[in-house]
């Protein structure tokens, strides 16, 4: 059985008890109360009778008491009217030999019942009571003496019947036992509901025993049948898992020793720190570099040899100042719980600066802050690679635009080498071959053009830069897109609050984003919405330009860029190829997302500065 179960049983079965025993005495106070209540009654109707017997015997001097009572027209009336209230069902006076001198019993109980005096239903407990109470034919009598003239006369007596009893008390009991129920239910009801609340601490430490435990594929089955939660179980948990973290302690440090070898190995400086920003493990760079700093000599102690410590162990902002600009870096990073990169000039053994990329990566557990890894990278390093990617980029993005330069020049060759055979025929044969000769030069002519502007595609462009504002950029772009009432085409900017500086060729950046917005207009001949949208994200500045047009089929998405590619009759295929090489050669990107009869969005993402 759980723990749980067990705290409802007991909980439940104290309740029930508590319920009953205070029942019981309830019960009790009610059926003495209701007892009490017939003997006072009596009491009361008896002093009444006493003073009315009293004064008969005092007005017939010359009669015996009994006459004189038994004669007496006020005893006889009284009797009669509290008769009538229905509190009891006859009442008497009796004599000194227990003849009846008045009486007042209009149903006869007293001689069809049987006659029980009351103090022996008084005196048992109220279950009895309530047991002798159910018999109808049960008669309690209420006996008070009578003295006239200070002399012993006789008894005034008062007859219940045990139904009546039953009936005024029945109510009362009903109703204390319905609310002992409610209560004993609600108090069962609250225990369940509370025993989440009770039993947390409990159960949270059931859960960090079973987080701490790793189950061994080998578990028997008897183990797993076993393995309900309750206080036995913890303590077998325990005692595994201070074996199995025994066993384990080898396993951990070889696991260690590992971690030091992958991160001294590791071109990058490495630092792992735990929640508090104390440092777990060092790769062996950055342990030199932070040791050389004299902030840090002056706080870390030396061993015997007169070294700096490793700096396992330690809090970062303990190995360096507080306004040191890692130390700033790492604490934004743990109050964000984000990834903070910053470039930095930090001092190093070799040289005076050393420029320096660092980023701080935070990790969680259980969506708890759990630590970070702060790595150290070599800003040159990181230029050089970059200038190396950047450099394959544009390579690639150069073969891509000028893909279809093959098939342009294809083309003409292939005219001109058919027309050369027709024009040798010809003048073998003594024909006029100019018709032929105009043909060539034709073809020559294109030749020319297509070389040409494969030239003007390669040749090195140097961009004439300068800090400028994205969103005035296109304003100017869309003053000259050829909108016009008859091309049904609305207009629809949205630019960002605030200017968003880019460094930018302005002329080569303006022609290759009026090229892609011309092309939106040119995509909805029968009219629609251009829609023109500037925004920053991620430290980059992102135009937007989309169409409700015809959209472009996903099969030529890919080609779309590539020089003389069109799918317009009259289209040059020049140019989105002059936008795309505008946009790389600014650092920049093209996202195209198109559909078919819905129109298309270009997404133009350039550096912020």
């Amino acid at each position: 059985m759980s723990v749980r179960a067990r705290y409802l049983v007991v909980i439940t079965s104290l309740i029930t008890i508590v319920v009953l025993v205070l029942a019981y005495f309830q019960c009790a106070r009610l059926m003495s109360a209701h007892l009490t209540a017939k003997v006072a009654a009596e009491n009361m109707v008896a002093t009444n009778v006493l003073a009315l017997a009293q004064k008969a015997v005092n007005e017939r001097p010359q009669m015996s008491a009994e006459s004189a009572i038994k004669d007496d027209l006020q005893v006889r009336g009284w009797l009669d009217a509290v008769g009538r209230n229905g509190h009891f069902s006859y009442f008497g006076i009796l004599g000194a030999d227990s003849n009846v001198l008045i009486e007042h019993d209009p149903l006869h109980h007293r001689n069809n019942s049987i006659v029980i005096p009351f103090e022996t239903l008084h005196h048992k407990s109220w279950i009895r009571q309530w047991l002798d109470l159910r018999h109808s034919n049960y008669l309690y009598e209420i006996s008070t003496p009578l003295n006239v003239n200070s002399q012993p006369f006789g008894r005034f007596v008062a007859g219940v019947p045990a139904q009546t009893i039953y009936n005024e008390v029945l109510p009362d009991l009903r109703l204390a036992l319905s609310i002992a129920m409610v209560a004993g239910l609600l108090a069962v009801l609250l225990a369940v509901l509370f025993s989440n609340l009770v039993l947390r601490p409990l159960r949270e430490f059931f859960g960090l025993i079973e987080q701490l435990e790793v189950e061994s594929a080998a578990q028997s089955a008897d183990e797993k049948e076993s393995s309900g939660q309750d206080l036995q179980w913890a303590a077998q948990r325990l005692r595994e898992l201070g074996k199995r973290f025994a066993g384990n302690r080898n396993e951990i440090e070889a696991m260690r020793d590992q971690m030091r070898q992958v991160m001294s190995n590791f071109p990058d400086r490495l630092l792992l720190l735990d929640r508090d920003q104390r440092v777990m493990m060092a790769s062996p760079e950055a342990e030199r570099l932070l040791l050389s700093w004299e902030s840090a000599n002056s706080k870390i102690a030396s061993n015997g040899n007169g070294h700096p410590q490793s700096l396992r162990g330690l809090i970062l902002s303990d190995v360096l100042t507080d306004a040191h600009p890692l130390s700033l870096l790492t604490r934004r990073a743990f109050n964000s719980g984000q990834l903070r990169e910053e470039t930095m000039t930090l001092p190093t053994p070799e040289e005076k600066e050393h420029k320096l990329l660092a980023s701080v990566q935070v990790f969680e557990e259980h969506g708890q802050l759990a630590g970070a890894l702060l790595t150290l990278r070599d800003f040159e390093s990181l230029k050089r690679l970059e200038t190396q990617l950047d450099y394959a980029t544009r390579l690639a993005a150069l073969s891509r635009i000028t893909s279809g330069v093959a098939h342009e020049v294809k083309n003409p060759l292939h005219a001109m080498v058919l027309h050369l055979e027709l024009m040798r025929a010809k003048i073998d044969a003594g024909r006029d071959p100019s018709n032929h000769v105009e043909v060539l030069t034709s073809e020559v002519n294109r030749l020319n053009r297509v070389v040409q502007t494969f030239l003007d595609f390669t040749r090195p462009v140097q961009l004439q830069t300068r800090r400028y504002d994205a969103n005035e950029l296109m304003r100017e772009v869309m003053m000259l897109t050829p909108i016009t009432p008859e091309s049904k085409i609305e207009v629809i900017t949205s630019y960002a609050s605030e200017p968003l500086f880019i460094e930018t060729d302005i002329d080569l950046l303006k022609q290759g984003l009026l090229n892609i917005s011309i092309n939106a207009c040119q995509a909805m001949p029968e009219g629609g919405t251009l829609t023109i949208t500037t925004a920053s994200h991620n430290n980059q500045v992102e135009i937007t330009i989309s169409d409700t047009g015809i959209g472009i089929p996903e099969d030529m998405r890919e080609k779309i860029f590539n020089l003389y590619f069109t799918t317009k009759e009259k289209g040059s295929g020049i140019g989105l190829a002059q936008a795309f090489r505008a946009v790389q050669m600014h650092s920049g990107n093209i996202e195209v997302e198109s559909e078919v009869g819905k129109g298309t969005r270009f997404k133009i993402c350039l550096p912020a500065v």
